[in-house]
């Protein structure tokens, strides 16, 4: 990930808190064939102008994804996605399992 996609601080102030976002690990681009669940605790845009989601994984990680132009997704949302070697796929997670 180039540094322009990783948040600044400001981006993990936003989504924990200040006292919250000292005690959470360095955001992390998701990995080529990589699936995670977690939360979407904020959305930000980098330098770039590229609209990203900050997810919290279910593992405690911190992980960036791009933000795909026609989602609906939004804050509070429990996902579960996967990085391709396409792309990225993003799907709300039902809790029914896969």
């Amino acid at each position: 990930m180039s540094s322009a996609r990783l948040p600044e601080l400001a981006a993990l102030d936003r989504a924990f808190g200040i006292e919250g976002a000292q005690g959470k690990p360095e955001p992390r681009e998701l990995k080529e064939n990589e699936t995670i669940s977690g939360e979407i605790v904020a959305d930000f845009r980098d330098q770039s102008g590229q609209e990203n989601y900050l997810i919290e994984t279910d593992k405690g990680e911190i992980v960036v994804i791009p933000k795909e132009q026609e989602s609906d997704l939004s804050k509070g949302d429990e996902i579960e996605a996967t990085r391709t070697d396409k792309g990225y796929e993003v799907e709300l997670d039902n809790g029914y399992g896969r």
